[in-house]
């Protein structure tokens, strides 16, 4: 199912989720297009996911690369007549998918090509073709890849379940990993601690609500004051400046006002 394009400062934007059994790796693919002749500039907020990001200009691949974490807000600009055609990857997926630590990627881009559809399919590559082609390459390797630790698979799970709202201790205690391995666990793999990665998690799941116009604290925040404090510190404004999104600029606003 497509969310179906949306069109933000004429950026064309969908999002597809992948196969069920990618489910617990990846949260989705997604698509931008700049269809007009000017480039468009927006602000992506820290979400907790890291992304695969090919982008065409022309039929050509003119960049093709990994992210990592987002832990601040990152400015980008989409040039005149690119496409974007990406997988957001769950955490898990940096162990268990691609056997790849993502720490020194943490606010950056790293190139490299993990697939790629033929060239001659390049200057009619459509969305649902990109994600035909990705989800047989992710339910290849998936078959290769190491199984999920019980453990780490509980870890993920509450995380994604609690949306950021437990302690460390807590996690601890209920995926029967130490605090301490876990925190270990966080810096090798992804950069951060768990802590900081749970502040973003509920941030970003606060940005729904931001975008209709709901500027109190949801379930995962302690009150008001702690809302508007760890909103500002990782998306560099206030809840309400998120809101009216000035020129549409935070992109991840846009698409959720919009839908």
């Amino acid at each position: 199912m497509c969310l179906g394009d949306l069109r933000v400062k004429d950026i064309l934007y969908s999002e597809m989720p992948p196969p069920e059994l990618l489910q617990d790796l990846i949260k989705c693919f997604w698509y931008y297009e700049n269809p007009s002749p000017q480039p468009k500039e927006f602000t992506i907020l820290p979400d907790g996911y890291f992304d695969y990001i090919v982008s065409l200009q022309e039929g050509q691949v003119v960049s093709a690369g990994i992210t990592g974490l987002w832990t601040d807000p990152v400015p980008v600009c989409i040039q005149p007549h690119v496409r974007q055609y990406s997988v957001r990857f769950r955490l898990a997926a940096a162990e268990f998918l691609l056997n790849q630590k993502i720490s020194s990627l943490l606010n950056s881009f790293q190139p490299v090509q993990l697939f790629m559809p033929p060239v001659h399919t390049l200057p009619d590559l459509s969305f649902i073709k990109f994600t035909h082609v990705a989800s047989s390459f992710f339910l290849s390797r998936l078959k290769e890849a190491a199984s999920i630790d019980s453990r780490k698979k509980c870890l993920f799970n509450l995380l994604t379940e609690s949306q950021g709202r437990l302690t460390v201790e807590q996690y601890a205690r209920k995926s029967a990993i130490s605090s301490r391995q876990i925190n270990r666990y966080f810096q090798d793999w992804f950069g951060l601690p768990l802590k900081t990665y749970c502040k973003i998690i509920r941030c970003y799941h606060s940005y729904s609500s931001i975008a209709k116009g709901e500027l109190h604290p949801g379930a995962q925040f302690f009150d008001q004051a702690h809302f508007i404090h760890d909103v500002k510190n990782i998306t560099g404004v206030s809840p309400k400046q998120l809101y009216k999104n000035e020129n549409g600029r935070f992109l991840q606003l846009s698409t959720k006002q919009k839908h």
